[in-house]
């Protein structure tokens, strides 16, 4: 019998085997005799054999079914004789080889490839050398077309030895020795529809005719080629009137560093005469242009980019209602700078000179400020825009003013990008908004939004807020809702705005809401503030130090849930989890709504113990054991929980009030009398000093040498400099305090050193406090070295708090320029009597 079963086991045991290797082979099918390659069935049951990354100097060979193969980033030079690739090859991709490497260009493995549509042979080139295309290698791809390659010196595409009817897309990128793009360059490629020409530093010339020969011709890109200037544009443009062209991009056709550009009208007049619906210009350093200029831009123009340019205000600029079928134009990112390489310090800048009167560019004498108004300075404006366009973009482009009276005259505007920019205020009324339905204000340091603002927006329906300073404007005591015109609005961000409370009519009149995003804010006590019409969907108050919800607020919620599915993310708030919030965590444990991330909520227990939601079981069980003790002990806890609060009340207050406190404790140690009427003001003839100067140990020899002898040897005044007028031993917080309230002015030498000096830090908040109860509102004065920037102000406690005291006051900037510093130290000297 065991005999038997072997007879019946044995053959079944190699047919299974033979099964499992035929499947297996399938599985890991070799298509080359380099074993490293790997094999992707395509849909058609070719393959594609991908060899990229393999140190290969030489060509594996290749199984007949394979359609596609990619060799990038090998080192493969050299070919022999031996056809080593598939008949029906369509696609070959040697990408960053060394094909042209030592002056070699043989490329007739390619000529029996007849089948071959896409070709990539880029990036082959070690360095500039004088050597052309092997023209003769690719006559015979007649089905060829796509094709990436260098940018030879000598290199050309004529008709006398190029002939690829079937090509229509050419890219040439970044190894590109074009010196010269003459007459009959591209003559041999006449049914080119995509020219991609990018990267080429010799290209400075570009000859009339040179793009006549290219009638199908749809999408020309000569971005990057930073030497090529805006010259050659009138003979690119003469020529495009006789193609199909639809996209034109001429990003960065002139180097980083330099003199602003003027786009003169010979540049582009023919344009025009063309069927260019989408233009880029965009990182040209673009400073003017004359007054006609957009004018004589295609008339089918729809989409415009000019961002990343130095624009100044002139006339020109109304010119641009002639564009009247444009749709998007981008202005963003002026006055940014971007450079790929550190050679682009050495570019060259010289003046394309031409006719160019001052009538042909007619700009205000302030233009060169113009993206620098008066912090306190309202704009009061009129805009002229093209009468269809829909979305504008003008986000990064260091504009600092507040928004004021604004007039957008006739225009369909739909989107504004805005973002990042410096609107401290919006003030308005902007008129002309009834077309808005997405505006971003993100990043503009928005402190200060008037309760009209937006009520000339009746059909907005997205507003970014975020990432702006609102928690002084929306809190609690406003009892208008700045939003009240915004019955369409379907989604309003808020986010990161130091929001502490809302004001109770917040969005009271959103009917159409959707999404409100409050996360990244100071919330402790969210209320419910929205229409009961609105149909909220998501509400994002992740990352606030909510601790729990009210149960008003909890019906609210699921009311909404019950009628428009809510997703609610309570995610980075430390909740509560006491005898007092058991119903809340029952609540975020049973509820139908959505929590966001719920199993990653954190909650605090008893001991300051923190655990996370995903253990929410555990976690209620526990708290059932804690609070199930008797009624003495739940009257203890509740006595404990009132002093808990109590004292956080009176830590809170005495640290929000500490400056206060500890400038009245030192004053009271030396002027009791000061203390008994704290309401009367300081009067001229009781000043003992007539400054007093702050700066960090790093100054010193300015402030003990230089001022000492411009302004007490020279001019007569009486300063309290600590370092020389007390001795460390009496150098005490109240001797401090006591200085600067008999000192007329304080003066701030601010450096980084002062910014980083805690003593210095202590002496400015001291002379804050001084100020408030002074009659002179500006004794305070700060000298910079430099113009101060954000970098000066970087670090939360110290930025805000000399931000806002920079903006009340002006400040004084020491010269650079020695012949200038007398004017300063007499000006100094005459504020100081």
């Amino acid at each position: 019998m065991p005999v038997l079963s072997m007879d019946y086991l044995l053959p079944t045991l190699i047919v299974l085997f033979w099964t499992i290797s035929i499947a297996h082979g399938h599985k890991q099918k070799s298509c080359s005799s380099e074993k490293r390659c790997k094999c992707i069935q395509l849909a058609d049951e070719t393959w594609k054999a991908v060899c990229s990354g393999l140190a290969l100097y030489q060509f594996p060979t290749f199984q007949e079914d394979v359609s596609e193969i990619n060799l990038n980033n090998n080192s493969i030079r050299h070919w022999n004789a031996t056809r080593q690739f598939p008949f029906y090859l369509r696609e070959l991709s040697m990408q960053k080889n060394t094909l042209f490497f030592y002056g070699i260009s043989d490329l007739s493995f390619i000529k029996d490839l007849v089948n071959l549509r896409v070709l990539d042979v880029s990036d082959n080139v070690d360095y500039e050398r004088d050597m052309g295309y092997p023209a003769k290698d690719f006559r015979l791809l007649k089905d060829l077309t796509a094709l990436y390659i260098d940018g030879l010196r000598l290199g050309n595409f004529n008709a006398n030895e190029w002939n690829l009817t079937s090509l229509t897309n050419l890219t040439i990128v970044d190894h590109c020795f074009f010196v010269r793009l003459d007459e009959g360059f591209f003559s041999g490629l006449q049914n080119l529809e995509y020219l991609l020409i990018n990267g080429c530093p010799l290209l400075k010339t570009i000859d009339e005719g040179v793009f006549s020969w290219l009638p199908f011709l749809h999408t020309l890109d000569l971005s990057f080629n930073e030497h090529l200037k805006f010259a050659p544009f009138k003979n690119v443009s003469l020529d495009l009137q006789s193609t199909k062209i639809q996209i034109l991009k001429a990003k960065k056709v002139h180097c980083t560093f330099g003199i602003g550009n003027l786009l003169r009208r010979d540049h582009i007049i023919n344009f025009q005469n063309t069927s260019i619906t989408e233009l880029d210009l965009s990182s040209n350093r673009i400073e003017m242009m004359e007054k006609d200029v957009p004018k004589y831009l295609p008339s089918n123009l729809t989409i415009l980019n000019v961002s990343d340019n130095q624009f100044t205000w002139g006339l020109y600029m109304l010119s641009y209602t002639f564009l009247r079928n444009l749709r998007i134009a981008d202005v963003s990112l002026q006055y940014s700078y971007s450079f790929k390489n550190i050679n682009e310090m050495g570019c060259e800048n010289s003046l394309d000179c031409g006719d160019t009167t001052s009538e042909s560019l007619l700009f205000s004498e302030d233009a060169s400020n113009h993206h620098q108004a008066s912090l306190s300075r309202k704009i009061n404006i009129s805009v002229y825009v093209p009468c269809k366009l829909e979305k504008i973009f003008f986000h990064s482009s260091k504009f600092y003013f507040n928004i004021g009276e604004v007039h957008v005259r006739h225009n369909h505007i739909k989107e504004y990008h805005v973002k990042n920019n410096f609107f401290y205020s919006l003030i308005g009324p902007m008129y002309g908004m009834e077309y808005a339905e997405y505006v971003d204000f993100s990043r503009n340091f928005v402190k200060n939004i008037s309760k009209s603002f937006f009520d000339t927006f009746p059909n907005l329906t997205y507003l970014d807020l975020s990432k702006n300073l609102l928690g002084n404007c929306l809190n609690e005591n406003v009892q208008y809702d700045h939003f009240k015109s915004l019955q369409k609005l379907v989604e309003i961000r808020l986010s990161s705005n130091e929001i502490s409370t809302l004001p109770s009519k917040l969005l009271s009149n959103a009917v159409s809401l959707e999404i409100l995003d409050l996360s990244y804010n100071l919330i402790s006590n969210f209320t419910f503030t929205l229409s009961v019409k609105s149909p909220l969907k998501i509400l994002d108050l992740s990352n606030n130090r909510l601790r729990e919800m009210s149960r008003e607020n909890i019906n609210s919620l699921e009311d909404k849930h019950r009628r428009f599915n809510l997703t609610l993310d309570l995610s980075g708030n430390l909740l509560d989890c006491t005898c007092d919030t058991i119903p809340f965590i029952h609540w975020i444990r049973d509820s139908e709504i959505n929590f966001q991330n719920k199993n990653s909520y954190q909650c605090k227990m008893s001991h300051n113990r923190k655990r996370t939601f995903s253990e929410l079981t555990s976690i209620l069980n526990e708290l059932g054991n804690e609070c199930s003790s008797n009624a003495a002990s739940m009257t203890i806890g509740i006595t404990m929980t009132v002093m808990a609060v109590i004292i956080v009340g009176i830590t809170t207050l005495l640290y929000r009030f500490r400056w206060t406190i500890r400038y009245f404790f030192y004053l009271t140690k030396w002027e009791f009398q000061e203390i008994i009427s704290p309401k009367e003001q300081k009067r001229q003839k009781d000043f003992e000093y007539s400054a007093f100067v702050t700066y960090s140990e790093n100054d010193s020899n300015f402030a003990e040498i230089e001022m000492v002898h411009h302004l007490e040897e020279e001019g007569t005044l009486k300063i309290c400099l600590p370092n020389r007028d007390f001795s460390p031993n009496v150098r005490t917080y109240g001797s401090i305090t006591r200085a600067i309230h008999n000192s007329k002015k304080i003066i701030c030498i601010v450096t980084e050193a002062f910014l980083e000096d805690r003593w210095c830090m202590y002496q400015l908040q001291m002379a804050e406090e001084d100020r408030v109860h002074r009659e002179d509102s500006d004794c305070i004065v700060f000298i910079f070295f430099s113009p101060p920037s954000e970098e000066d102000m970087r670090g939360v406690d110290r930025s805000l708090f000399l931000v806002s005291l920079i903006e009340q006051r002006s400040y004084a900037l020491f010269p650079k320029i020695e012949a200038e510093r007398a004017l300063f130290w007499q000006k100094l000297v005459d504020v100081l009597k």
